[in-house]
């Protein structure tokens, strides 16, 4: 017996994991749920719209894919015409539907999968509902008095029964207007306040073909506060070849099989829809009992009003005018589509922390949450409320014991939320211990708990000890660590002590990694991450030894260059100064210099001799050489330039004496003036300093009087090599000699006269001869003789003259000095 009883356990255990999934088949009981099943037409009239609502309520985390579907179970015979795949709502999923179902022939069986995610975390409540037309109900018409209509979900169930009304002499209409979406308890469409894709008119003409109608006109107006949708999407299950609109109108044909049609291209002349006034009319003409349509287009909601009347009219000359009315509303649904979520700060309560918020979040799923929605928080017995953090404008609070009792004080639109934030104290929580807390929402006068969240209060430690590789029992001291999460994040940071330790308490339990990052002093920087985890349920000290090893190999690079060149300069002289001695070096060809194998601590880098024609950097640098660090440090100093100077004297070309007061200029290799108005002074030099290296040139522009100007410029170069000592230049000059007549000639020493002879008695003349008359005697003349030039007498007064203007102009000369 108990072999066989074992073996039936065996076989119904792998039975039940092989049948699949079926609505109504019971899983797992994950928390309280449950199916309700609403109509609101009752009695159902003739060609009347059929709204059912179904509704699906539950604690958090309780719908789950596993569940299967929801199941709604409408009777053939009082389903004329309707899409059942448009169930109105976001929180579920038309999955598929049976006409007829496979289980009963006589009914059609539409199912629904419910979006779990909405439940995840989150007590919830939500509806879907359908809508559909009833036949033309006459007298004779064979149907059923009572239709029932039943939904299943997960081994519950629901269902409801409504009388069937046969209409007296009932007529058919021409013309109706309908409402093809959700409607309340008294038949109120239910407009969605988001989204246009929900909120159908169809204006039916001659839904039952028992009319021929001439020259059709129909007209609607639509309501102050809606507007036509200009984009509408297309309704399922009508064909849509043809799916363009007539700014946002839409004409469908009906077939006689109940099948339909978009067919708007065939109307776009008919159709006339003015975006100003809102108002809609077409025209059709003459339609035959065969012609049946349907005027389709989608509404936004513009303003919100408490109701909306639209009303349509149809004219024509077989049965005049025929008008029709739909009342809507804005969805403000009290009792469902809605969650609560429940949230708390801290997974852990850490050391003597002794602190929790929790957070309660009330949302809207489809349409408005309104005032005066209730739900409650019963605080563990270890918890002590506070005091309230946020949401005291939104909600009413009340104490009593461990319960608070939260009421919303004002509606809440479709997709806004309702936050409330409470503070608590939880000193009565032991380590080791965990408290939970969940919250109850009242949904149609039923508690549906929102989910759960727990907290725990732990104790414990990571230890860090840090050591020489080679030798452990040398403790090191001054090692930086830091605690990072799973995301990267440091969570700690500390360096060990004298004894080589560094402790992390109380730490959030979850996989950290330890990452050294900075060694002591001496030692090299081990940055390889070590992995360590804290569980929750332990309480002990997690140690880690970490080892290091000694660096001995720093390395200080100088580089040395020109400051305004950057050019890298040789033959700079530096000295390293540290604890352990001085070394010194020079900058070779490239302008580097390096000092390697550098014991970690502090050295100081000094410039002591600087290169030629460049000025020394005083400026000490203090480098400190870090244990671990394998990086060469560059430093880098810069030299000026040194200024050169220049000094030019003047002199006579050919006395040498100096010259004061000749003017220069001092040009650059450009020609550009660099100095202005330097003259000579009476040492006959002039001297310019604070000159950056480059070419010059003297230009002289004024000489001294007597001189000549030398036009020659006197070019010369300021660099490295000379920039050290003073360019001495010199110039000269020519005098302006005046013009002197040539040396006289020397005359030669007179003789001396001889004694004169007594001269002779003179002749008397002979009278001279008179013109025309005979000269017959000579007189002698009575002047005395003038010297000739060759006399002696001339030559000395000639050679007194020359000797006396030599002496005057030598004089008069060297007074102009």
């Amino acid at each position: 017996m108990k072999r066989l009883i074992s073996l039936m356990t065996v076989l119904v255990l792998f039975g039940s994991m092989l049948l699949p999934g079926v609505v109504g088949q019971a899983s797992v009981d994950q928390g309280n749920f449950d199916i309700a099943l609403k109509a609101y037409e009752d009695p159902i009239i003739s060609n009347g719209q059929v709204n059912l609502k179904v509704t699906l309520s539950a604690d958090a985390n309780t719908i789950v894919d596993e569940n299967g579907l929801v199941k709604v179970t409408i009777p053939r015979e009082i389903f004329s015409s309707g899409d059942l795949s448009n169930i109105h709502s976001d929180a579920f999923i038309f999955d598929h539907m049976e006409n007829p179902a496979k289980d009963d022939p006589d009914s059609i069986a539409v199912f629904v999968k419910p979006d779990s995610s909405y439940n995840e975390g989150a007590a919830w409540s939500a509806s879907f509902q359908l809508a559909f037309q009833a036949p033309l109900l006459r007298p004779g018409t064979e149907i059923k008095p009572e239709q029932t209509f039943n939904v299943a979900y997960n081994g519950k169930s629901d269902s409801q029964t409504l009388r069937v009304k046969v209409e007296e002499g009932g007529n058919p209409a021409p013309f109706e207007k309908w409402w093809k979406s959700a409607v309340d308890s008294n038949g109120i469409g239910i407009l969605e306040e988001d989204d246009s894709k929900y909120n159908i008119f169809h204006l039916a003409v001659n839904a039952d073909r028992s009319f021929e109608l001439g020259d059709v006109t129909i007209t609607d107006q639509i309501p102050d506060g809606l507007s036509v949708e200009q984009d509408p999407v297309e309704t399922p299950n009508i064909e849509a070849t043809d799916a363009t609109t007539v700014k946002g109108i839409r004409i469908v044909e009906v077939a006689a099989d109940g099948s339909r049609k978009y067919v708007t291209s065939q109307y776009r002349d008919a159709i006339f829809f003015d975006e100003t006034t809102q108002r809609l009319e077409v025209n059709f003409k003459n339609l035959t009992k065969t012609d049946s349509f349907l005027i389709e287009y989608r509404v936004n909601m513009e303003t919100n009003k408490e109701v909306y009347k639209n009303t349509a009219t149809m004219t024509s000359t077989d049965v005049g005018e025929v008008s029709d009315s739909v009342l809507v509303r804005p969805d403000s649904n009290t009792n469902f589509n809605k969650a609560l979520t429940k949230s708390v700060n801290k997974e852990f309560l850490i050391g003597d922390d002794t602190k929790l918020a929790y957070t309660l979040t009330l949302r809207s799923i489809i349409g408005t949450i309104k005032a005066g929605q209730i739900f409650t928080d019963t605080l563990d017995s270890r918890l002590k409320y506070s005091k309230m953090i946020s949401g005291m404008e939104l909600f009413d609070v009340r104490q009593e014991g461990q319960t608070l009792t939260f009421t919303a004080k004002k509606d809440m639109e479709l997709g806004t939320k309702g936050e409330v934030v409470f503070e608590v104290d939880a000193s009565g929580v032991a380590v080791g211990d965990t408290v939970t807390n969940k919250s109850e929402i009242e949904l149609d006068n039923e508690q549906y708990d929102s989910n759960t969240v727990a907290t725990k209060r732990v104790s414990n430690a990571i230890l860090i000890q840090k050591v020489d590789q080679d030798d452990a029992n040398k403790l090191l001291a001054g090692a930086t660590f830091q605690l990072l999460n799973k995301d990267g994040e440091v969570v700690r940071e500390g360096v060990t002590d004298a004894s080589g330790q560094l402790i992390f308490k109380d730490v959030v339990p979850g996989a950290y990694e330890a990452v050294e990052t900075a060694a002591p002093e001496g030692y090299i920087l081990d940055k390889t991450p070590i992995p360590v985890v804290v569980e929750a349920d332990s309480e002990d000290t997690i140690s880690l030894v970490v080892k290091n090893k000694r660096n001995n190999t720093g390395v200080i690079q100088v580089e040395k260059r020109d400051a305004e060149s950057k050019e890298k300069l040789a033959n700079a002289k530096f000295t390293l100064t540290s604890e352990n001695g001085v070394q010194s070096g020079t900058t070779d060809a490239t302008g580097n210099l390096r000092f390697e194998h550098l014991t970690p601590g502090e050295y100081t880098l000094e410039e002591v001799e600087a290169p030629e024609g460049y000025v020394i950097d005083n400026a000490k640098r203090v480098i400190q050489i870090v244990s671990g660090e394998e990086k060469t440090i560059t430093v880098t100093f810069e030299n000026s330039r040194m200024k050169g100077s220049v000094m030019l004297t003047k002199k006579d070309s050919k006395t040498k004496e100096a010259l004061e007061g000749v003017e220069f200029q001092l040009l650059d290799k450009q020609g550009h003036v660099v100095e202005d108005h330097l003259v000579t002074d009476e040492k006959g030099q002039i001297l310019v300093g604070d000159l950056d290296w480059g070419e010059y040139m003297f230009k002289e522009v004024k000489a001294q009087e007597g001189y000549r100007i030398d036009e020659n410029e006197l070019a010369f170069e300021v660099n490295q090599e000379n920039v050290s000592q003073m360019i001495e230049l010199t110039k000269y000059n020519e005098r302006i000699e005046p013009n002197i007549p040539e040396e006289p000639i020397t005359p030669l020493e007179p003789s001396v006269p001889e004694e004169p002879s007594k001269p002779e008695k003179p002749s008397i003349p002979k009278e001279p001869n008179i013109p025309g008359e005979t000269n017959t005697s000579e007189k002698p003349s009575k002047q005395p003789a003038l010297p000739t030039t060759g006399d002696s007498g001339m030559q000395w007064f000639m050679m007194i003259g020359i000797i006396l203007s030599t002496f005057g102009m030598r004089a008069y000369l060297q007074t102009r000095k």
